[in-house]
């Protein structure tokens, strides 16, 4: 469902800024979201917007996005996740500038951390920090940046992240905290798999022991179905593959009868480990018991 296009509305909004405003539109941003409310307070301000002059528009395109379920009413708050505004952005690509100026949102950053880590995957005090950032062209920023939820701020200027790089961070951010009772090989593992799978998607920097540490945990097969030459016509081989997969993958799951937790799989310049979720499992526990992976219908 898409948003109706509230920014063309020029009278209405020039009659709105003859008028002498007596309140405007407060933001603050937190790690959860972005919060909105009415400075000076004001009892149900979102209803009020004759009292804000050129924050009505806004006002006024926060409540469609309430009526669509993005925004979440608090006490005398408006509160958008960030999840919530990255949905949005994407239902309204070609209009995206636009919103983030009327949500009074900072512009889109290219810049990126880089990863850094301390102890292996086996130990239980692994850790993935963030690094120094850099910009597209890799250049390193000669400060450390705060970052709000997906809001970086440099000195006196702040910018929006973009999604990728935020969903790294808190990723990263979820990792650390955990408490070392919660934390195994395994867990280091899959959460590693899940931060990795985001940094590559972005060409994140990191440190080489990261950089060699291969761990995939695919969340969906693909399943390629190739007709057999000497049998039915009606019989054919399943492959299983997935997105990212090392092409020894196929050999490696041949080689087994049964599905383990994880494969190791060499490529020559170290262990690419595959970690197999219990969704995955189940599927290729099927195709395992096919002689051969054909089947037949």
């Amino acid at each position: 469902m898409k948003l109706n296009k509230l920014w063309p509305f020029k009278a209405f909004h020039k009659s709105i800024l003859a008028t002498e405003s007596s309140h405007h539109l407060s933001i603050s941003f937190k790690n959860e979201g972005v919060y909105y409310s009415a400075e000076p307070e004001l009892a149900d301000w979102p209803n009020q917007w004759h009292c804000f002059g050129q924050d009505s528009t806004s006002i006024s395109l926060l409540n469609q996005i309430e009526e669509l379920g993005h925004i979440e009413p608090l006490e005398n708050q408006l509160f958008l996740s960030w999840i919530s505004l990255y949905q949005l952005l994407t239902d309204e690509a070609s209009n995206s500038s636009e919103l983030l100026k009327l949500l009074k949102l900072p512009d889109f950053t290219d810049l990126r951390p880089s990863l850094a880590s301390q102890g292996s995957l086996e130990d239980l005090d692994f850790r993935i920090t963030l690094s120094d950032w850099v910009n597209q062209p890799g250049n390193k920023l000669n400060m450390t940046p705060e970052v709000t939820g997906a809001v970086i701020q440099c000195q006196d200027q702040q910018f929006l992240l973009t999604e990728a790089v935020w969903r790294l961070i808190s990723e990263v951010r979820a990792f650390f905290v955990l408490p070392q009772e919660s934390r195994t090989p395994q867990v280091n593992r899959q959460s590693w798999s899940l931060i990795r799978r985001y940094a590559c998607s972005i060409q994140v920097p990191m440190v080489d022991f990261l950089q060699r540490t291969v761990v995939l945990s695919p969340e969906k097969l693909l399943l390629h179905l190739h007709k057999s030459a000497s049998s039915s016509s009606k019989t054919v081989q399943v492959e299983p593959d997935f997105d990212g997969a090392p092409p020894q993958w196929l050999d490696t799951f041949d080689k087994f009868t049964t599905v383990p937790e994880r494969y190791d799989i060499p490529d020559g310049q170290g262990i690419i480990q595959v970690l197999i979720t219990p969704q995955v499992h189940s599927v290729l526990r099927e195709i395992r018991r096919w002689p051969g992976c054909y089947v037949y219908g």
